[in-house]
């Protein structure tokens, strides 16, 4: 009864050596394939899915699958192998994530190599991949935002700007791309989202302080909106397009003709010979009826163009208005000869 148990024990660790030496074999013959000038990359491939098929337990054989899958841009069957190796031996995590950030960095800068030769298709699909190695890198979804910009595929550079705020939302650049990209796709609410990350950065970004006031009118934030102007000149005062802007929103949307009348004023005093800003600085003070300040807005805008047909109607009016005839008369007969009548 002794002898019996010796003797299965003894088949039991035969049976364990031959099978960790059938394993070592193929193991081993992998590595010599990958030690050969060049590596024979496909000899060990097919040693190293022998050996797993032998042992679905032997982590170091996927590890150099993943390997040498990586080696052949293999980078779906790469991950899943190096996945599988982790998966039976965690502290191989380390040594692939070198190969996952080599191999990442290299798609990813032929990407960049393919932007500056105009080759965006090929450098849409080489940030693709670079996502599909290692989809927690901002930057991949940064460049193929701005490689959809260039596509002129908004949808595109739309996601992949929000995906790349969503992973680095506290980079100005990641901010400013989501914030205009949603400004372009009158995403108007997430514009504010992007506008504002954009000014707590930087608070006198001067992007953010002309874009999120008027983020806020097409929100219908009309009172917001002209806050948000009046903050905004306070730090870039000299600046015309911000004065026009928040001219336009206090004469059309908010009836606030003196507000328009201020505003416009004060492009006029910028650029003198604005003809947008001196026509709506003269409707200004028509609403308001101060026609003998409009009227010197009005006879500027005819020597500046004396076919502006609307300034001689607007101008006669005003004399009118003034009761200085005879000048409405002459006003009056100028604009008749500009129309043709």
């Amino acid at each position: 009864m002794k002898y019996t148990k010796y003797l299965l024990g003894g088949l039991l660790i035969i049976t364990l050596i031959f099978s960790v030496s059938c394993q070592s074999k193929y193991l081993t013959a992998a590595k010599i394939a990958l030690q050969l000038s060049p590596p024979d990359h496909d000899d060990a491939l097919a040693n190293l899915k022998l050996c797993v098929q032998e042992d679905p337990k032997n982590a170091k054989a996927y590890n150099l699958m993943g390997q040498i899958y990586a080696e052949k841009n293999m980078y779906q069957e790469m991950l899943e192998s190096f996945r599988k190796a982790e998966s039976l031996d965690p502290s191989l995590k380390k040594e692939n994530d070198k190969w996952r950030e080599n191999k990442w960095a290299r798609v990813f800068n032929k990407g960049l190599q393919e932007v500056k030769a105009g080759n965006l298709t090929s450098a849409r699909e080489q940030f693709r991949t670079a996502i599909f190695i290692d989809s927690t890198k901002w930057e991949s979804y940064a460049n193929l935002g701005f490689t959809y910009s260039r596509m002129d595929s908004l949808d595109g550079a739309y996601l992949s700007y929000k995906k790349a705020f969503e992973l680095k939302g506290d980079d100005i650049t990641t901010a400013l791309d989501y914030a205009t990209v949603c400004y372009q796709s009158q995403k108007w609410d997430e514009a504010e989202i992007g506008y504002a990350q954009l000014l707590e950065l930087d608070p006198g970004h001067n992007e953010g302080l002309i874009r999120l006031p008027e983020v806020y009118k097409n929100q219908g934030r009309l009172e917001d909106s002209k806050n948000a102007y009046e903050r905004t000149l306070k730090l870039i005062p000299g600046n015309q397009d911000v004065w026009f802007n928040l001219g336009v929103l206090c004469f059309h949307e908010l009836k606030d003709y003196d507000c328009a009348s201020e505003s416009f004023n004060k492009v006029v005093e910028l650029v003198p010979d604005d003809q947008d800003a001196n026509m709506n600085l003269a409707l200004s003070y028509l609403m308001q009826e101060k026609y003998d300040l409009a009227a010197p807005v009005l006879e500027k805008l005819v020597q500046m163009d004396e076919k502006n047909c609307d300034a001689w109607e607007m101008l006669s009016g005003s004399y009118t208005q003034l009761k200085e005839q005879d000048k409405a008369r002459e006003a009056f007969n100028r604009y008749r000869d500009c129309k043709g009548e």
